[in-house]
């Protein structure tokens, strides 16, 4: 997609803010915001979770063509609700609409699996592992395959996204967040976690196949939705951003937070780096008490930005702020912050330690939102 032909109804600047983005990450901006309005009370980044369907995942034939656009006409109408609630505020925040075609999680993941089963609940899935025995395990089944079933969906699914959004926003294709420790353990099931220590040798054999997996599945969904936007992708979290070239705008890896730092440099960071590699690096997330791997996101390679999240009562705080940067050599962070003091405390952080944010802020009304920004621009012009 050339410059010429970005166009959003919902944004109508839409290329003067991506070209913002495309200043923070070159270094040329330090600072950018998006506003996530209260009025949203149920915003989730992906959208999915909860955020109840009409009728539970379990009923829907995603193989019926009609029940699948059902479902994905829901979600978008979802988007558009927020991005409709952005639109009323009026505020020149660094948002930018972009809809990923979801249905649960494991769709993705079914794709790369030959004779894979899927089981939904709540508003999400997963896949059935398929892994019993390594020894006997056909590993041939292991591979992106446009042509399966949940392949064929997964297609179908981002090109009604992509028809969808021409004129109006951008699109994240499903699959683009996909990862190989993540689809390692869906294969194996959590199984995947004794066998670091007991067989160590098969994981390594596993994380191998589902990292080409991933790889061709990515790069199969994007030309599916279509070209690049200036240069770079969109992605949905944290309310819409973009990233340069080919780089990977999520990567949450939810292994990491279930292991060591040891385990994690030996069985992740080799396969990751490979990962993040083919696609010139990528923006990582993880829970904030993920510690152990803060000092491994400049030996993954590629990782051009931090995302740490809350998790549970678990917040982020300042001071985590501040020991990240140490830890990781002033990457730049997203970060998330759900009330004007915390937002406060987390500018002063990024400040005293010489980090470049984008910061996430949910906001009390039109006024305070306009009241962050405000901060934020003159933080920028400082």
């Amino acid at each position: 997609m050339t410059a010429t032909e970005i166009e959003s109804s919902w944004r109508p600047d839409l290329k003067r803010v991506v070209e913002r983005h495309q200043a923070w990450f070159e270094g040329n901006h330090r600072y950018l915001v998006t506003i996530i309005p209260d009025s949203w009370d149920s915003f989730n980044w992906d959208l999915s979770i909860d955020v109840k369907t009409p009728r539970p995942l379990e009923t829907f034939d995603f193989f019926d063509d009609a029940q699948l656009q059902e479902h994905l006409s829901f979600r978008l109408a979802q988007f558009e609700s927020f991005w409709r609630t952005k639109a009323e505020r009026g505020l020149d925040d660094d948002f930018i609409p972009v809809f990923e075609p979801r249905i649960g999680w494991a769709e993705h993941a079914a794709a790369t699996v030959a004779g894979a089963e899927v089981g939904f609940y709540a508003q999400t899935s997963a896949m059935h592992p398929v892994i019993e025995d390594y020894n006997t395990f056909n590993w041939d089944r292991i591979r992106y395959d446009a042509t399966s079933p949940w392949g064929q969906i997964l297609t179908k699914a981002n090109r009604w996204a992509a028809r969808q959004g021409r004129g109006h926003f951008l699109v994240q294709p499903r699959a683009l967040d996909a990862n190989p420790s993540d689809f390692a353990k869906a294969c194996r099931g959590s199984d995947f976690f004794l066998d670091l220590s007991l067989q160590p040798d098969q994981v390594h054999r596993l994380m191998e196949r589902c990292t080409q997996a991933v790889i061709d599945l990515i790069e199969d969904q994007r030309r599916v939705v279509g070209g690049e936007i200036l240069g770079g992708y969109a992605t949905t979290w944290h309310g819409g951003y973009w990233t340069p070239g080919p780089v990977l705008g999520h990567i949450g890896d939810n292994v990491t937070d279930l292991v060591s730092g040891p385990m994690a440099a030996e069985f992740l960071a080799p396969y990751l780096r490979t990962f993040l590699g083919h696609f010139g690096g990528g923006i990582f997330a993880r829970d904030v008490t993920t510690k152990q791997v803060w000092t491994l996101l400049r030996d993954f390679g590629n990782v051009l930005a931090f995302k740490p999240r809350n998790v549970g009562n678990v917040r982020l705080t300042a001071q985590d702020i501040s020991d990240i940067a140490i830890a990781t050599d002033r990457l730049p962070l997203f970060l998330e912050a759900f009330s004007w003091e915390e937002f406060c405390a987390f500018r002063q952080a990024v400040v005293q330690s010489d980090v470049r944010a984008f910061f996430v802020v949910h906001c009390q009304g039109r006024d305070q939102g306009a009241r962050v920004i405000d901060d934020v621009r003159r933080l920028e012009r400082r």
